[in-house]
């Protein structure tokens, strides 16, 4: 009687071991059915690329870098202009590091890649011309060209549902009530 309780105390270990091989058995299996490698040089990236495949650049930035790198690329796009076509080169409005995210995000859609990435770039290029606008920091002249660059950018940006139609109605009479006011 003794042996059969000890028997019952190991059936839930001999359960969860058969468990365990069967799940390790299974993966194993799928291993080798697939196919898959394991490549510690491109372990955490899609299609040989991301981070690691970053220029040198990148890597070797500091947080002050790229603050600086993103304040300039703020800067360059109160003056900077929408891209049509195929984006070949960063614009100056877009940091290196938005860069590579953009890019990064239009890799798995080589259909279409161009298109999605020049979209991202205007969209990017959008919110940042909108930033600057909202910004207490620019100076009245700058955010009346910055309202007809965003009320020109506007069917852009609704077309493609990039800003909801109720948010560019609010926004388009914002731009709008910007060029007439008077200094």
């Amino acid at each position: 009687m003794v042996n059969s309780g000890q028997d019952n105390s190991r059936a839930p270990k001999i359960l969860i071991y058969a468990i365990t091989a069967v799940i390790i058995l299974a993966a194993a299996f799928l291993f080798l059915l697939t196919g898959i490698s394991f490549n510690s040089e491109r372990a955490g990236r899609v299609n040989g690329e991301g981070p690691s495949a970053e220029s040198p650049d990148l890597r070797k930035m500091t947080d002050r870098d790229i603050e600086e790198a993103q304040k300039a690329a703020a800067r360059a796009a109160i003056t900077g202009k929408p891209v049509a076509g195929r984006v070949t080169q960063r614009p100056e409005y877009v940091s290196e590091i938005e860069w590579q995210v953009l890019r990064n995000a239009v890799m798995n859609r080589p259909e279409d890649a161009d298109a999605q990435l020049a979209a991202l770039v205007n969209k990017l290029l959008f919110f940042k011309k909108k930033e600057a606008w909202e910004s207490p920091a620019t100076l009245p002249e700058q955010r009346r060209k910055l309202a007809r660059q965003m009320l020109s950018m506007l069917p852009f940006m609704t077309g493609g549902d990039h800003i909801n139609p109720g948010e560019a109605r609010r926004l388009e009479s914002s731009l709008n009530a910007e060029l007439t006011l008077v200094d």
